[in-house]
């Protein structure tokens, strides 16, 4: 089994299981009695590393199998930090990638021995428009 650590978002403590497949889950550190297949919504991680979805005991039953919630089912703070590495607002909602910019300057001698020079600014989207065009001449 692993050791105990403290969350970094809540401070309570959690433990990291290694589930089937080789990921590793944050998990209470306190063990839970649970009831699997009988329609309950509780996400539960079993003692070999199963994941199941069964009801949480409010004590343990003798025989009952033993397991771990996962963390980010009681700490708001980690689900919200874990929404935002994977691109998420506080909706849950993907959010959109900003459109990618080309920004460049250019400088020309003209035929009269001017300088012009050019910045611009081009949205790559589906027009590929461009956005801003300054000219100087010198």
């Amino acid at each position: 089994m692993t050791k105990e650590m403290p969350c970094i978002y809540c401070g309570k403590p959690i433990k990291w299981l290694r589930i089937r497949g080789g990921a590793r889950v944050p998990c209470d550190a306190e063990p839970i009695g649970y009831i699997s297949g009988n329609g309950g919504s509780d996400a539960i991680i079993s003692q070999i590393g199963e994941r199941v979805t069964g009801t949480i005991l409010d004590w343990p039953r003798k025989g009952a199998p033993i397991g771990y919630r996962p963390h980010g089912s009681v700490c708001d703070a980690s689900r919200r930090a874990l929404a935002r590495r994977e691109g998420k607002n506080k909706r849950g909602r993907r959010e959109k990638a900003p459109l990618p910019t080309t920004k460049g300057t250019t400088v020309e001698t003209q035929a009269d021995g001017h300088e012009q020079l050019s910045l611009f600014s081009m949205a790559a989207g589906a027009a590929g428009a461009l956005d801003a065009l300054y000219t100087v001449t010198v």
